[in-house]
């Protein structure tokens, strides 16, 4: 029988939903030829002799079906081999019979949080800490869950505890650098980072991880070195070979496939022609994982763009479907989920109104300090960040997650009813969100008094609970060609959100949407957002700088026209751009690809320009 196909049995391997089985209750009876086949079947889990361990197991489900520790055996196959809706079934019968056993529903926590629901993740945390509180394992998975649910302050001090527990292990210090490289505390990211590799100097994963962060810190020179000396290694046969099966394997080839994506964006000229020739025969393979082909063809793009190539949107289009395919499997979608969005934002529309605003202006925090920066993501926001930045009144804090933050604290402590909450919300409580945010973001601040620019893009989602916490802040909507906008999107793979921009037809679709939005917040807070054009400001880099810095009540400094020279720290997919002069290639790229982007252009609002 072949590796493939024995693969494919099991997942497909399901338990018949009848009572035709032998029982034995191991609490009661201990049955010795029962545990010798666990033993022999866990010990093939660990040499990674799946098909042999699954053999076992359908041997002692079959015979006893109602025993915790065979059930908790399969499933742990089916978590393994990555079967995330047959081990949550069986998960869930071992919580019936052994509700008190802390095990499961870490096992639980940690397929949600390999599905990519972290809040299903959260939510089996909690349970495990309250069945039992020293049950170490769980508070490294608990900080990971918390970190993608963007609760990354709590997720730090979680991490915190999983390492005063087990004490700095190279899992760890790798976690504690993720959280704190979200809450832009980069020292302490390189430093664990650097502790990270201090366990094991060639673990491809640091590495990569540790390139990527030398890119953040305008280190260029390094970040390529790493990158290249992970892809030294990348074998063609490897890929060919893998079949799913390895998840050691599987996880190293997928960081070697970050890693082309990533050194093919800021120094493309760096790949050989045979590595290129290389990858592209990998990519050609139908067995390849989704996961790995998505990052392989965006750094395809990346390459084939820069020179013109006729085929290089084949590449782009063959890198969105392959990861929108990756990602609906694994949250288990059939299509992106707009009515629940739309559903929120009418929501949104229906609280903050006009007559809102007219009856609770008087009601917000005092302070002038927070400048907003928003619009879609690809929009023009960091370079808008960069400039101003610059000035040596304001500091830029990059891409925070404080409002969200005071969204879901609202939600919260009014029972996930936030229209409740901003309904009967009192005066003091306003003043309490807002120094919360100022308390969160001062280490942000180079000297007190200056501005601090918050550059997440999605906050126009939160313009009016932005508006009724702080009315004095300013805000500043980016905006640029809508086809343009949705192209760069399109180009490039996120980090995490933005699930909408891996196909044509929901990109149009989201970007009408967001349209309409902005139209709402300008309609109800008149003439209060600064709507600034990209276009214009790469036309016209001083007067429009200068008009920005009019409205935010600063006066113009010439350092901000050289904002390329600014060494700060940049997270975001235009961490490159901004760091040269003024260019204007990407101004009508999208006509490069007018046939190809139909899909999209059919969807959008004709209306060019709303603002």
């Amino acid at each position: 029988m072949s590796r493939k196909k024995d693969s494919s049995n099991i997942q497909k391997f399901s338990l018949p939903n009848t009572d035709a089985f032998k029982t034995i209750d191991s609490t009661n009876i201990y049955n010795k030829e029962l545990y010798i086949l666990l033993e022999k079947g866990q010990n093939l889990i660990r040499i990674n002799k799946l098909d042999e361990a699954y053999e076992i197991g359908k041997k002692l489900i079959t015979n006893y079906r109602n025993n915790y520790d065979v059930i908790m055996y399969v499933a742990d196959i089916f978590r393994i081999n990555r079967n995330h809706a047959e081990a949550i079934r069986l998960y869930e019968e071992g919580i019936k019979l052994k509700p008190y056993k802390p095990d499961v529903y870490f096992f639980l926590a940690s397929v949600f949080l390999n599905m990519g629901n972290p809040s299903q993740a959260i939510k089996y945390c909690q349970i495990c800490i309250e069945k039992d509180k020293n049950f170490n394992s769980i508070y490294s998975v608990y900080a990971v869950a918390l970190y993608q649910n963007q609760n990354l302050t709590k997720a730090k001090k979680i991490c915190e505890k999983a390492i005063k527990l087990d004490g700095l292990n190279a899992k760890l210090a790798n976690t504690m650098a993720v959280i704190n490289h979200g809450l832009n505390n980069y020292e302490d990211t390189e430093h664990y980072l650097i502790k990270a590799l201090d366990f094991d100097k060639n673990d491809i994963h640091h590495l990569y991880n540790y390139g990527s962060f030398m890119k953040v810190i305008n280190k260029k020179e390094k970040s390529i070195s790493i990158f290249k000396d992970i892809l030294s290694n990348i074998q063609n046969k490897d890929f060919k070979n893998l079949q799913g099966r390895n998840h050691e394997k599987e996880n190293i080839l997928q960081t070697q496939a970050k890693a082309f994506q990533s050194l093919s964006e800021i120094a493309p000229e760096e790949i050989s022609s045979k590595k290129i020739n290389e990858i592209d025969d990998i990519i050609k393979d139908e067995n390849l994982d989704n996961y790995i082909k998505a990052f392989l063809c965006f750094g395809m793009w990346e390459i084939k763009s820069s020179t013109k190539d006729k085929n290089a949107f084949n590449y782009l289009n063959n890198a969105n479907q392959a990861y929108r395919e990756h990602i609906f499997k694994t949250k288990g979608w059939v299509e992106y989920p707009f009515e629940k969005i739309e559903s929120n934002w009418k929501s949104s529309k229906e609280i903050f109104n006009d007559k809102f605003f007219s009856k609770k202006r008087v009601r917000g925090h005092t302070s002038k300090q927070p400048i907003f920066i928003l619009g879609m993501p690809r929009s023009g926001t960091t370079l808008v960040e960069q400039i101003l930045g610059s000035h040596s009144r304001i500091d830029a804090a990059g891409e925070l997650q404080e409002v969200y933050q005071l969204s879901n604290r609202i939600k919260s402590e009014y029972k996930n009813n936030f229209k409740k909450g901003i309904d009967e919300i009192q005066i003091n409580k306003i003043q309490e969100l807002g120094n919360i945010y100022l308390d969160n973001t001062k280490r942000f601040l180079s000297k007190k008094g200056n501005g601090l620019i918050d550059k997440m893009p999605g906050n126009y989602l939160h313009i009016g609970l932005i508006k009724f916490i702080f009315p004095n802040s300013k805000i500043i909507h980016v905006h640029r060609n809508p086809i343009d906008t949705c192209l760069s999107i399109y180009s490039k793979l996120f980090s995490h959100g933005h699930l909408y921009g891996y196909n044509l037809e929901d990109l149009g679709k989201r970007y009408n949407m967001y349209v309409e939005l902005m139209n709402h917040w300008d309609k109800v807070l008149r003439n209060e957002i600064y709507h600034l054009k990209y276009e214009n400001l790469i036309e016209n880099l001083e007067d429009e700088t200068k008009k920005l810095l009019n409205f935010c009540d600063y006066d113009f400094e010439e350092s901000c026209l050289t904002f390329y020279k600014n060494p700060r720290p940049i997270s975001t997919a235009s961490v490159m751009q901004v760091r040269k002069k003024i260019y204007s290639t990407s101004i009508e790229r999208w006509k490069l690809y007018s046939d190809q982007l139909k899909p999209l252009t059919n969807i959008l609002d004709k209306k060019d320009d709303k603002f």
